[in-house]
């Protein structure tokens, strides 16, 4: 007798746990959230220097998120507006967390030093003006870096910068006296000698189109070829072949250099 009431007690506990499914639903998006949160790190930190430190902070705070929910799911308290609102506030955590890994939103931090690299010059002058610290700005020539990108910098991310002077190397984009040599491309057509002067960088490229009864939009010929510099004077003539007021077809220049632009 007295073991079948205990079982009905005990069964009317977990009933009463179970009258409140929104909380059962917070608490799972919260988990889901600390979840996506250690995910987000693994997969956009890689580079982070650091990253450890980064892992066992988001290690810990899942680890706390799932025995919350485990107590929280044994509690028998009628009151469940402070597990609600302990819930809530850990998963609007864990998405600002996953938003600021993934570069979605940003949230300023005066006091630490930002990842540079690959960014403009003006955004570099204006943080370190904003921040009181002292610039101190280095050229070089690259020709992975686009013109005025920063390329390195002394202070690692996430340092403290106080008292110290921030040295960045800023790219002038590719070297213009860099030698090269330039095979001979009469017959190449049009697409492949913009990839040969994109790829080399060259810089001081003249083009003119006549008629011919070559190719249409082939190189028929061009003013030297072998050893040179990238910033020497080089003539190419393409052919318009022989109806030059036939019907053109209009491409995307979005994302295309000047000069594509230019001989399109």
């Amino acid at each position: 007798m007295g073991k079948e009431i205990a079982t009905k007690v005990e069964n009317a506990k977990t009933k009463k746990r179970l009258k409140h499914p929104f909380i059962s639903f917070m608490l799972i998006i919260t988990l889901i959230s600390s979840i996506g949160y250690f995910v987000s790190i693994i997969m956009y930190k890689k580079e982070d220097i650091n990253l450890l430190y980064t892992l066992i902070n988001t290690v810990i705070i899942l680890l706390f998120t799932i025995f919350f929910i485990s107590a929280s799911i044994t509690n028998n308290s009628k009151h469940k507006g402070t597990t609600f609102i302990c819930a809530l506030l850990l998963t609007i955590y864990n998405s600002l967390g996953i938003l600021t890994t993934m570069n979605i939103i940003t949230i300023p931090n005066l006091n630490r030093v930002t990842d540079f690299r690959g960014k403009s010059l003006t955004s570099v002058v204006e943080w370190a003006s904003k921040n009181n610290i002292e610039l101190d700005q280095e050229y070089e020539y690259s020709d992975m870096i686009g013109e005025y990108k920063i390329i390195s910098q002394n202070l690692k991310p996430g340092s403290n910068p106080k008292n110290k002077t921030l040295t960045v190397s800023i790219s002038e984009g590719p070297n213009p006296n860099k030698d090269v040599v330039i095979p001979n491309m009469v017959t190449w057509d049009s697409e492949r000698v913009l990839e040969f002067i994109k790829k080399n960088h060259l810089n001081n490229v003249e083009v003119e189109f006549i008629e011919s009864d070559k190719v249409k939009d082939t190189l028929i010929e061009q003013s030297k070829s072998g050893n040179s510099k990238r910033n020497d004077e080089i003539k190419l003539t393409f052919s318009l072949g022989e109806d030059p007021l036939g019907e053109t077809k209009l491409i995307d220049l979005t994302n295309k250099t000047e000069f594509e632009s230019i001989f399109y």
